[in-house]
């Protein structure tokens, strides 16, 4: 598969869209320009970006960190601002 992607490595996991759902794949070789990736078989496609990319940054081993849109406090406070009873 060739894509520009230059800052995928050998040996990295990607995921992109395959139908409607997203499909992860493993960068074999990279070229500069464009790389030669492979589907991991033993990884099911998944219907959400976001589980995707979780699983991406498990497979390279890359931490993840908690994003505002998750973050239960910061929904609670976007509530009850925008709220029509808040003073």
């Amino acid at each position: 598969m060739g894509n520009i992607k230059r800052n995928i490595r050998p040996g990295q996991c990607y995921y992109e869209p395959y139908g409607r759902g997203f499909r992860i794949y493993r960068c074999e070789e990279n070229f500069g320009e464009y790389f030669y990736a492979t589907p991991l078989p033993d990884e099911p496609i998944y219907y959400n970006r976001e589980e995707a990319k979780k699983r991406v940054y498990e497979l390279n081993g890359w931490p993840t960190r908690p994003t505002a849109r998750g973050n239960e406090k910061f929904q609670a406070l976007i509530h009850h601002e925008s709220s029509p009873d808040s003073p």
